[in-house]
């Protein structure tokens, strides 16, 4: 389901019912989870940086500068999608004398 929920954390459960009338009980039989609310998932986000910041993962001493032009761009999307067209045809035409594909 993507979601493992944890003591105190409100979520919104969509599913369906099952009675059992031997016994006068009811099963609730969950099919999707999701947080409740987006202030309960800026709250985890938000313990997650602090904890990351913890680690010192933001600290200044560890970030790289960024180069002047990445030698690979990784693109996830369809192989025939526009997006991938507009990037290939934006790179020939800005760096054409770099560029290995497209010739």
């Amino acid at each position: 389901m993507g979601l493992l929920p944890e003591n105190g954390v409100e979520i919104v459960a969509t599913g369906r019912i099952s009675a059992y009338g031997e016994r006068s009980s009811y099963q609730m039989i969950v099919e999707r989870m999701e947080y409740a609310g987006a202030g309960t998932l800026l709250a985890r986000i938000e313990n997650l940086r602090i904890r990351l910041a913890a680690e010192g993962l933001f600290d200044a001493d560890r970030k790289l500068p960024l180069p002047v032009l990445p030698r690979v761009i990784g693109v996830v999307t369809s192989e025939r999608g526009a997006v991938i067209q507009d990037i290939r045809t934006t790179i020939l035409r800005r760096f054409r004398a770099t560029c290995l594909f497209g010739r």
